[in-house]
């Protein structure tokens, strides 16, 4: 009986641990991603405002604040995450989610500027730039450019293989429906849906169509969503363009058992 008592206290000792284990929460306070957004595109409309005709007249033709009232855009806030600090060991690690830091920090995210269904811009947050607005301070018209709310134009992104084609998930509008953020140092998009967090891959599984008519090609692009760490183990290392990224990623693409991490994620308003 002694043994029994022993067996049933390590069985209910190991699953607590396992449900410790398979249950990670990830709080987002996006309510403040969304008032830190609205605040910064305040600050870009101010810095329009204040430039000289002469900037405007250059470049206003590219510019949300110049062709846009605020009060026409509905913004969406995509946070970037970044990885832990701390030293991992990627070449063990089980789940990748483990290995990412779910701080809310709300200026290190992605803008999403729309009209209706027309989407503006897609604003990277750069929370250091500041448009100098003293007349004595030189005015760095490429910085202005680079830092500005730009109107989002259709093009082709060259080099990239039309089937793992990440760069077009906006098309999908999907950060209207679902929770969409960013990891630091690669460009693709995920998503946490059903409670499990995906990769969005754009491909087109269409056969005859042609990749060099952008509107053929954009139209046929359809999402698929991919486990994260499915999608890691899977992924080109070419398409992570940081290298401490990709180093960490190499290392874990190694790894020979993976599990497929249930989170609970919970949004503050």
């Amino acid at each position: 009986m002694k043994n029994k008592i022993i067996v049933i206290c390590a069985v209910l000792f190991f699953t607590n641990c396992t449900a410790q284990k398979t249950n990670t929460v990830i709080t987002i306070q996006l309510k403040n991603y969304q008032k830190y957004a609205s605040n910064y595109i305040d600050e870009k409309y101010d810095e329009v405002a204040k430039i000289s005709d002469s900037v405007l007249k250059k470049y206003g033709k590219s510019l949300v604040a110049y062709n846009y009232k605020k009060a026409q855009l509905a913004m969406y806030s995509c946070p970037i995450f970044s990885l832990k600090k701390e030293n991992i060991d990627y070449a063990t690690l089980t789940n990748i989610i483990d290995a990412i830091d779910f701080t809310n920090q709300y200026e290190n995210q992605v803008i999403n500027i729309y009209t209706g269904d027309i989407l503006l811009s897609n604003h990277t947050v750069n929370s250091v730039y500041k448009t100098p607005i003293n007349l004595n301070e030189q005015f760095d018209e490429f910085s202005f450019f680079e830092n500005t709310l730009l109107l989002h134009t259709n093009q082709v992104i060259t080099g990239l293989p039309a089937e793992v084609t990440d760069i077009y998930a906006y098309k999908e509008q999907l950060e209207k429906k679902h929770f969409v953020f960013f990891i630091e140092g690669i460009d693709t998009y995920f998503i946490i849906k059903n409670n499990m967090i995906y990769a969005i891959k754009m491909i087109c599984k269409e056969k005859g169509i042609d990749q060099k008519s952008y509107e053929q090609f954009f139209n046929c692009l359809q999402p698929e969503f991919v486990e994260i760490n499915t999608y890691f183990k899977e992924i080109e290392l070419a398409f992570i363009h940081d290298k401490q990224f990709a180093k960490k990623i190499a290392a874990f693409k190694k790894t020979k058992h993976t599990e497929n991490q249930k989170v609970t994620f919970k949004v503050e308003e």
